[in-house]
């Protein structure tokens, strides 16, 4: 999803929930990397913006899960992560 289909959603008043689930990595790119490069990975980790921000910019009501990492460095390894319970 992109910030058009946000414009999009608040123009029409459409009724919707969104979920966001940031692994931090262009996933699919990552995976043919991992799979067919001998992992090595090259310009798939991402910053993310602050997305409660941006869902606050559109008018959106945001939550976040309270045991949910703000940021997490895109050079950590996913193990290495903190995970949701």
């Amino acid at each position: 999803m992109t910030m058009s289909e946000l414009a999009t959603i608040v123009q029409e008043k459409i009724n919707i929930k969104i979920a966001i689930i940031n692994n931090g990595y262009l996933g699919m790119v990552r995976q043919w990397q991992e799979f067919f490069y001998d992992k090595r990975y090259v310009a798939t980790p991402l910053v993310a913006p602050d997305f409660a921000a941006l869902a606050n910019a559109f008018g959106f009501a945001e939550s976040a899960s309270p045991s949910a990492p703000k940021w997490c460095p895109p050079s950590a390894p996913p193990a290495s992560r903190t995970r949701l319970s």
